[in-house]
């Protein structure tokens, strides 16, 4: 007696249902992602959608942003050295998420978090970083006329990172300080 084909494709389903389960749990597991459904991811795999604000004229791609009920929460997960405290980089980034994604969803986070390997930290989405980010995004649009922009610190693995090093004077790494020593 032969299997019934909607016996077999009804086994597939659910195991195809099954897998893709025990799939989102791992990698929620993996990335610590508080409870809701995901709606946007980025990731080499799935490249997510650049955000763009009208009113600050920012853009940016979240790692991650997670749906309960009615809010989105970005989260951003950051790789390397946990620190005590988040950077304030890292704060003022995950903040330019917040508002891309009340421009974007029309809806407030109430908060975003930072995810780093040994330590997660909620921050609020409050007016007081609000409008710390649009004094830097001002400050930046104002320095992007000048001809001469110094380097603000004295850190070689901020430097390597940097997209601005191949054209940069006072870059520190030791390669390029050689060069200038010749």
């Amino acid at each position: 007696m032969r299997p019934d084909p909607l016996i077999i494709l009804a086994v597939i389903v659910i195991l195809a249902g099954v897998a893709i389960l025990v799939v989102t749990r791992r990698r929620r597991l993996e990335l610590s992602l508080p409870r809701g459904e995901v709606v946007y991811e980025d990731t080499p795999e799935k490249p997510g959608q650049l955000l763009y604000s009208q009113r600050l004229k920012v853009m940016g791609k979240p790692d991650v942003l997670i749906q309960q009920g009615s809010m989105i929460i970005p989260v951003e997960v950051k790789t390397g050295k946990t620190p005590r405290q988040p950077y304030q980089t890292h704060i003022m980034q995950l903040i330019t998420y917040c508002h891309l994604v009340e421009e974007n969803y029309h809806v407030r986070p109430a908060y975003g978090i930072i995810r780093y390997p040994q330590q997660e930290f909620m921050i609020q989405y409050i007016e007081a970083l609000e409008q710390e980010l649009s004094r830097i995004v001002g400050e930046m649009r104002v320095k992007r006329g000048w001809d001469d922009i110094h380097r603000n610190h004295n850190q070689r693995a901020k430097c390597a990172a940097c997209g601005f090093r191949e054209v940069c004077s006072e870059r520190l790494d030791v390669e390029y300080q050689a060069h200038l020593d010749l």
